[in-house]
């Protein structure tokens, strides 16, 4: 007996390099079934349209990975200093960045999000708000202990932090960068963390 589960992981991975050949609104769900193998009722029986397909992505492979994972690195490394653990936070956003599945899914975001229905470019911003949350509340329990710059909101300074991030990857880390871009990327990572820390955390 073939596992359900299987079969939607492989529907799920052939949907998101389709989506990449052929655009999410030039992609069909009959040429996506004929990439998995099955036929187009059998896929319908997994997924009823390709919004759904996309929205299967997004939790797999979507921004809110990064809000769990910002979770775990503060539950973690309690004992390590403020920039330490920003580091490790900003470091697992580095490794998600080289995993094939996660790459893919940005590249797809950035090129076709303008195409995309009103409510789902609406869920993937809310995802991303949810994902910095507890960077946000991170950086405000800092800011009560009078260690990080109070002159902005904790909220803009995750964004001073990850939007930098954001375009150094679509510049220098993106699936087919070349390895001397990655090696410039990382360079520049580093050199946005130490500035970030430099201008905002206060030393105790």
């Amino acid at each position: 007996m073939v596992n359900k589960n299987s079969i939607k992981d492989r529907i799920l991975e052939e949907a998101l390099f389709l989506f990449l050949d052929k655009g999410y609104h030039g992609a069909s769900m009959r040429m996506l079934a004929r990439r998995v193998g099955i036929r187009g009722s059998s896929l319908y029986n997994h997924y009823p349209n390709k919004e759904a397909i996309f929205s299967a992505l997004l939790k797999k492979a979507g921004p809110q990975l990064l809000g769990i994972q910002i979770e775990q690195i503060l539950q973690q490394n309690r004992e390590q200093t403020p920039s330490e653990i920003i580091f490790a936070i900003v470091n697992q956003l580095s490794e998600n960045w080289f995993q094939e599945k996660e790459s893919c899914l940005f590249l797809l975001l950035i090129r076709e999000s303008p195409l995309f229905a009103l409510n789902v470019r609406t869920h993937v911003g809310q995802m991303v708000q949810s994902a910095m949350q507890p960077l946000t509340d991170y950086i405000e329990s800092l800011q009560r202990r009078g260690i990080f710059q109070p002159d902005f909101p904790a909220y803009f300074l995750s964004w001073q932090l990850l939007a930098p991030l954001a375009n150094l990857r679509l510049n220098y880390l993106l699936p087919n960068s070349s390895p001397e871009d990655k090696s410039k990327g990382r360079e520049l990572i580093d050199l946005h963390m130490n500035y970030f820390i430099k201008r905002n955390l206060i030393p105790e």
